[in-house]
């Protein structure tokens, strides 16, 4: 790895806690003990990152997209209303399936 030099501030509190972890034989220098902690810090932002855009996901919307090519015929649970087209003439799925379908086409 090409290092580069930086000059930072820290308090001493903070100074102390790092020199703890070189004196206990965590890291081999202040250096190092400071690269590792910012490289996790920046690793944990990127995973916060991701969960919020998971987070925005619509639930419907990756069902009806993991289903988009399945092609079959279903008897609903009593009470559940179908809508009668589909892929297939006399589609038996969910109404809701295709609510999902019809929502993922509007986000494209």
């Amino acid at each position: 790895m090409d290092d580069t030099r930086i000059a930072i501030s820290l308090d001493r509190r903070t100074l102390e806690r790092v020199d703890g972890l070189i004196s206990r034989k965590v890291f081999p220098s202040r250096s190092r003990a400071i690269q590792a902690a910012v490289a996790e810090k920046l690793a944990r932002m990127e995973r916060g990152r991701l969960a919020a855009e998971c987070a925005k996901l619509d639930p419907i919307f990756e069902k009806a997209l993991a289903g988009e090519g399945e092609v079959r015929r279903v008897t609903p649970p009593a009470g559940v209303r179908t809508c009668g087209s589909g892929p297939t003439q006399g589609c038996k799925h969910p109404q809701a399936a295709h609510l999902g379908l019809a929502r993922m086409k509007e986000k494209l």
